[in-house]
């Protein structure tokens, strides 16, 4: 059976924890896995269809484009060594008079992403004020019905131990037992029969996560 395991090399742990509950989804695994087998021996630099395969992937699992560097690592290096959260595009001003109007607008059932159009002109405290003002409307909305749904992203919570209750949640999925994940910690076989308890408990919290941010 292939490895589909992501490896996350981020010390940051808030930031270590959000991207585990997102790519250590069945899912995402396996996609990411499919997408690997699928440009191994192709040249993706600058390919429009690499690319176009990672926006539909993002697509079809709900995530933010601001993930693409994030995917990109995953499926030609199989680790993900760097988030960033911030993403710069260029809007072509024919399509700014849509996107404002839209703002202005409830659409049921879509998911949104919040960003700040900012013109050459505009100054670094103007930009700076703007981006505290967002944050207050984002966390504000949340209680409320708009936007719709909320943010598809996976609350960017601690969990305690998170990369080793991460490892014994990969590890069971491969079929280990939770005796011998406990084996291998306490040494001690009796133990070990009361420390796989806390094993147990520790991965079912790790799943409990994922499922709530799917």
């Amino acid at each position: 059976m292939e490895n589909e395991d992501i490896d996350i090399r981020i010390e940051d742990p808030a930031l270590y924890t959000h991207l585990a509950l997102i790519l250590d989804r069945p899912k995402v695994r396996k996609e990411v896995s499919l997408l690997r087998k699928k440009w191994a021996n192709k040249k993706s630099g600058n390919n429009i269809g690499f690319y176009k395969d990672i926006a539909t992937f993002l697509r079809t699992n709900n995530l933010s484009a601001g993930l693409t560097p994030v995917i990109e690592d995953a499926i030609l290096k199989g680790y993900v060594s760097r988030h960033p959260r911030v993403t710069r595009i260029v809007i072509p001003r024919d399509m700014l008079q849509d996107i404002v109007q839209l703002e202005m607008e409830t659409i049921d059932a879509e998911d949104y992403e919040y960003a700040i159009l900012t013109p050459m002109e505009a100054t670094e405290q103007e930009v700076v004020q703007e981006f505290r003002d967002m944050k207050q409307t984002i966390k504000k909305s949340l209680d409320q019905d708009y936007p719709p749904q909320g943010l598809k992203q996976p609350v960017s919570d601690t969990i305690s131990n998170i990369k080793r209750d991460r490892e014994w949640y990969l590890r069971h999925e491969k079929g280990e037992s939770y005796l011998s994940i406990a084996l291998e910690v306490v040494k001690d076989k009796d133990k070990a029969y009361q420390y796989k308890d806390s094993v147990r408990k520790a991965i079912k919290q790790y799943e409990s996560k994922l499922s709530k941010n799917k």
